[in-house]
Protein backbone atom coordinates (compact mmCIF):
# COMPACT_ATOMS: atom_id res chain seq x y z
CA UNK A 1 0.00 0.00 0.00
CA UNK A 2 1.53 3.32 -1.04
CA UNK A 3 1.46 6.15 1.10
CA UNK A 4 -1.08 8.93 0.99
CA UNK A 5 0.36 11.79 -1.58
CA UNK A 6 -2.47 13.86 -3.29
CA UNK A 7 -6.33 14.46 -3.28
CA UNK A 8 -8.88 16.57 -4.28
CA UNK A 9 -9.79 17.56 -0.38
CA UNK A 10 -5.93 17.24 1.23
CA UNK A 11 -3.77 18.50 -1.45
CA UNK A 12 -0.23 17.28 -2.44
CA UNK A 13 2.59 17.11 0.40
CA UNK A 14 5.36 19.38 0.03
CA UNK A 15 7.87 16.74 -0.31
CA UNK A 16 6.12 14.20 -1.93
CA UNK A 17 8.90 12.66 -4.11
CA UNK A 18 10.62 12.20 -0.72
CA UNK A 19 7.99 10.57 0.83
CA UNK A 20 6.82 8.22 -1.94
CA UNK A 21 10.56 6.96 -1.63
CA UNK A 22 9.95 5.48 1.91
CA UNK A 23 7.75 2.72 2.53
CA UNK A 24 4.58 3.44 4.39
CA UNK A 25 5.19 7.06 4.76
CA UNK A 26 3.86 9.03 5.81
CA UNK A 27 1.66 6.57 8.21
CA UNK A 28 -0.19 7.03 10.70
CA UNK A 29 -1.52 10.62 10.43
CA UNK A 30 -4.75 10.35 11.35
CA UNK A 31 -4.22 12.72 14.40
CA UNK A 32 -6.91 15.42 14.96
CA UNK A 33 -6.51 19.26 14.52
CA UNK A 34 -7.15 21.23 17.85
CA UNK A 35 -6.30 24.44 15.89
CA UNK A 36 -3.40 25.73 17.93
CA UNK A 37 0.17 23.64 17.76
CA UNK A 38 3.31 25.14 19.12
CA UNK A 39 7.27 25.46 17.67
CA UNK A 40 10.55 26.11 18.07
CA UNK A 41 11.60 28.47 15.77
CA UNK A 42 14.82 31.04 15.34
CA UNK A 43 13.67 34.58 16.31
CA UNK A 44 11.00 37.12 16.49
CA UNK A 45 10.32 37.17 12.73
CA UNK A 46 11.03 32.98 11.90
CA UNK A 47 12.33 33.43 8.38
CA UNK A 48 11.59 29.98 6.24
CA UNK A 49 14.71 27.59 7.97
CA UNK A 50 12.47 27.97 11.08
CA UNK A 51 10.40 25.61 9.13
CA UNK A 52 12.21 23.16 7.23
CA UNK A 53 12.42 19.46 8.17
CA UNK A 54 15.34 17.87 9.81
CA UNK A 55 16.10 16.24 6.55
CA UNK A 56 16.63 19.00 4.79
CA UNK A 57 18.63 21.50 7.64
CA UNK A 58 20.79 17.93 8.10
CA UNK A 59 21.00 15.76 5.19
CA UNK A 60 24.07 14.30 6.22
CA UNK A 61 22.65 12.87 9.88
CA UNK A 62 19.80 12.01 7.70
CA UNK A 63 21.60 9.98 4.72
CA UNK A 64 23.19 7.80 8.05
CA UNK A 65 19.59 7.72 9.65
CA UNK A 66 18.12 4.09 9.24
CA UNK A 67 15.14 3.57 7.18
CA UNK A 68 13.03 3.30 9.86
CA UNK A 69 13.29 6.83 10.77
CA UNK A 70 13.75 8.50 7.52
CA UNK A 71 9.89 9.60 7.03
CA UNK A 72 9.26 11.50 10.11
CA UNK A 73 12.64 13.56 9.70
CA UNK A 74 10.90 15.11 6.20
CA UNK A 75 7.71 16.45 9.36
CA UNK A 76 7.55 19.67 11.65
CA UNK A 77 7.96 18.52 14.66
CA UNK A 78 5.37 20.56 17.04
CA UNK A 79 3.48 20.42 19.93
CA UNK A 80 -0.03 20.45 21.56
CA UNK A 81 0.67 23.05 24.49
CA UNK A 82 3.00 25.35 24.42
CA UNK A 83 4.55 24.25 28.41
CA UNK A 84 4.76 20.80 26.87
CA UNK A 85 7.64 22.34 24.19
CA UNK A 86 8.98 24.78 26.62
CA UNK A 87 9.55 20.91 28.83
CA UNK A 88 11.40 19.86 26.16
CA UNK A 89 13.24 22.56 25.37
CA UNK A 90 14.89 22.52 29.29
CA UNK A 91 15.13 19.17 28.88
CA UNK A 92 17.33 19.14 25.98
CA UNK A 93 19.01 22.26 27.11
CA UNK A 94 20.10 20.70 30.75
CA UNK A 95 21.63 18.04 28.23
CA UNK A 96 23.10 19.50 25.18
CA UNK A 97 23.94 23.46 25.89
CA UNK A 98 23.77 24.40 22.18
CA UNK A 99 20.38 22.71 21.68
CA UNK A 100 18.45 25.93 21.21
CA UNK A 101 20.91 27.19 18.73
CA UNK A 102 19.65 23.54 16.51
CA UNK A 103 16.48 24.05 17.03
CA UNK A 104 15.11 28.06 17.62
CA UNK A 105 15.24 30.08 20.71
CA UNK A 106 12.04 31.11 20.22
CA UNK A 107 8.40 29.67 20.61
CA UNK A 108 5.77 29.94 17.44
CA UNK A 109 1.97 29.39 18.19
CA UNK A 110 0.45 28.34 14.63
CA UNK A 111 -2.87 27.76 13.77
CA UNK A 112 -3.28 24.90 11.37
CA UNK A 113 -6.23 22.98 10.15
CA UNK A 114 -6.98 19.92 7.96
CA UNK A 115 -6.18 21.66 4.96
CA UNK A 116 -2.66 22.61 5.84
CA UNK A 117 -1.42 19.22 5.85
CA UNK A 118 -1.35 15.61 8.09
CA UNK A 119 -0.47 15.05 11.70
CA UNK A 120 0.19 12.41 13.65
CA UNK A 121 -1.45 11.61 16.88
CA UNK A 122 -0.10 13.48 19.95
CA UNK A 123 2.42 11.41 21.94
CA UNK A 124 2.14 11.38 25.88
CA UNK A 125 4.87 14.19 25.81
CA UNK A 126 2.23 16.23 23.42
CA UNK A 127 4.41 15.93 20.83
CA UNK A 128 3.39 15.17 17.03
CA UNK A 129 4.88 15.16 13.35
CA UNK A 130 3.47 17.32 10.70
CA UNK A 131 3.73 16.94 7.03
CA UNK A 132 2.91 20.01 4.93
CA UNK A 133 0.95 20.19 1.90
CA UNK A 134 2.73 22.31 -1.01
CA UNK A 135 -0.02 25.14 -0.57
CA UNK A 136 0.20 25.24 3.84
CA UNK A 137 1.79 29.06 3.70
CA UNK A 138 4.20 28.90 7.72
CA UNK A 139 4.27 32.59 7.68
CA UNK A 140 0.42 33.09 7.67
CA UNK A 141 -0.32 30.29 10.17
CA UNK A 142 2.39 32.23 12.91
CA UNK A 143 -0.02 33.82 15.41
CA UNK A 144 2.55 34.73 17.68
CA UNK A 145 5.95 34.68 18.34
CA UNK A 146 7.35 34.75 21.95
CA UNK A 147 11.13 33.81 23.25
CA UNK A 148 10.96 30.67 24.75
CA UNK A 149 12.09 30.70 29.00
CA UNK A 150 15.42 31.24 30.13
CA UNK A 151 17.08 28.38 30.77
CA UNK A 152 17.19 29.09 34.80
CA UNK A 153 13.29 29.93 34.84
CA UNK A 154 10.87 27.04 36.05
Amino acid sequence: MSAPTKSSKTGRYRHHDELSALPNCPAAVSGNFSGLAYRAVYGASPSAESFMPYALKHPDLYAAAAEGVRCKHWSLSMYEKKASLHDMIARMTKASKNYRQLVGDHCATLKLSAADGRRTAASHSGHFSFYEFDSWDSKAAVQLVEPLPDEESP
